[in-house]
């Protein structure tokens, strides 16, 4: 449809056939092939002259009304990739989510004003799938999984305790001692067995 499009405003299958990049014999081949499957003589060819039949004529105004609303589409489509715009739902741990996130969103938001963020900050472990989350972020290893991951940035585990709890427990002199003491463990994050000094 392009190709036959190309040959009637240039006026030659040479024209054409360089404007969409091949050869005039391929060309003539492809618009053969088209009058061919609709049973229809689209253009009368001489060796020096190109007219549209009255069905061609048809053809060609049917074809540029719809090459213009493919391009419209294909543009559209574009223009929505490079300026994203829609919703976007995002779940995150709490923690996470109200020291790191509320600077970037805001950023986001600033870069992408086309684009309303939902923002659901929760401790339990969400599935993206059945709950409609476009994005999920997550704090720890992540389990065998068919989603899209990347990993955004590593972080450090420290042990750590409050100078009141050490006066009243004692401070430990080596890592075996802790298993002495009372822990607080976050369970957002997968703790190992063994913890490794």
């Amino acid at each position: 449809m392009r190709l036959f499009a190309a040959i009637v405003s240039t006026g030659s299958f040479t024209a054409a056939a360089s404007r969409l990049g091949m050869s005039k014999a391929l060309a003539s081949k492809y618009l053969n092939q088209l009058e061919q499957r609709l049973g229809v003589r689209l253009l009368q060819r001489t060796t020096r002259h190109l007219s549209l039949t009255d069905v061609g004529q048809i053809y060609y105004t049917r074809c540029q009304s719809l090459l213009e609303a493919v391009d419209e589409l294909e543009a559209a489509i574009q223009d929505r990739q490079e300026s994203p715009q829609g919703r976007l739902s995002i779940t995150a741990p709490q923690t996470f989510g109200e020291g790191y996130l509320a600077s970037a969103m805001a950023l986001f938001l600033k870069q992408y004003p086309q684009v309303t963020v939902e923002l659901n900050l929760t401790d339990r472990f969400v599935n993206l799938l059945e709950e409609g989350f476009d994005l999920g972020l997550r704090i720890g290893d992540l389990a065998d999984s068919s989603l899209v991951a990347r990993r955004l940035a590593s972080i450090r585990i420290i042990t750590c305790a409050a100078p009141w709890y050490l006066e009243q427990h004692g401070t430990p002199a080596h890592p075996r001692e802790l298993g002495a003491h009372i822990c607080v463990i976050d369970t957002n994050i997968d703790v190992p067995a063994r913890w490794l000094y």
